[in-house]
């Protein structure tokens, strides 16, 4: 392993990083919350897609989806769920706390 690989500065700065990008994300998630606006639920992020026909592929750990067939397939309750599209990144659920949860589905491009 390289010396740059090893450097506490280096792993400091990647391990504030990582803390500020959470702590971003939990800001917005919270103002908007606070703002009064509901999350999306997975369904309305699914059919925002198949609208405008974005050309992905949800990753889980069955396999890859078109969001078209995961409307079709999954059951009520988990279209239900509230949810966070990071475009191009992963659709994560947003726990009852208004915080994001475990992640659903990654994005894949076709």
């Amino acid at each position: 392993m390289s010396d740059s690989q090893n450097n506490p500065t280096r792993k400091l700065a990647q391990n504030l990083f990582a803390l500020l990008s959470y702590v971003w994300i939990v800001n917005y998630i919270k103002k908007n919350k606070n703002n009064g606006e509901t999350p999306m639920s997975l369904r309305e992020i699914l059919t925002k897609l198949v609208e405008n026909d974005t050309p992905i592929l949800l990753n889980d750990a069955n396999g890859d989806w078109e969001a078209k067939t995961l409307l079709e397939t999954l059951p009520e309750p988990r279209l239900r769920r509230p949810a966070h599209l990071q475009s191009g990144l992963y659709i994560a659920e947003i726990n009852d706390g208004g915080y994001l949860g475990r992640v659903l589905y990654k994005v894949k491009q076709k």
